[in-house]
């Protein structure tokens, strides 16, 4: 699966990049526009509420926004718990997990669609 990571610190990134690779997904990362991020064809967005959890709020917001993104599978992982309760109810159907448990979210039975989710 090609999955597009978003997390605001470069070192971190990477880290969680190189497992995502470790698991048998090809990742995207370091687009600066969302047409840039839709040439590369993801299958599935994550993104990380470790670090600037806001950041990651407008990151959704954005891609909901977008046609192309609107029915990939979106992922948030991790996250102060008052965090995630806020955005599950602005982010109905999009999938809240831990990093540990996100390796089994993706292979369970993708690719997915909306009514997965």
């Amino acid at each position: 699966m090609r999955i597009a990571l978003f997390h605001w610190d470069d070192g971190e990134r990477r880290g969680l990049a190189e497992q995502l690779r470790t698991w048998g997904h090809e990742v995207i990362s370091g687009f600066t526009t969302t047409e840039g991020l839709r040439r590369t064809a993801p299958d599935a967005f994550v993104i990380s509420l470790r670090r600037l959890p806001e950041d990651g709020r407008e990151t959704a917001r954005t891609l909901r926004r977008r046609p192309w993104a609107q029915e990939l599978p979106l992922f948030f992982t991790d996250g102060d718990p008052e965090v995630v309760d806020a955005l599950q109810d602005e982010f109905p159907g999009v999938r809240f997990v831990t990093w540990d448990a996100l390796e089994s979210e993706l292979d369970d039975g993708g690719p997915f669609t909306v009514e997965d989710m």
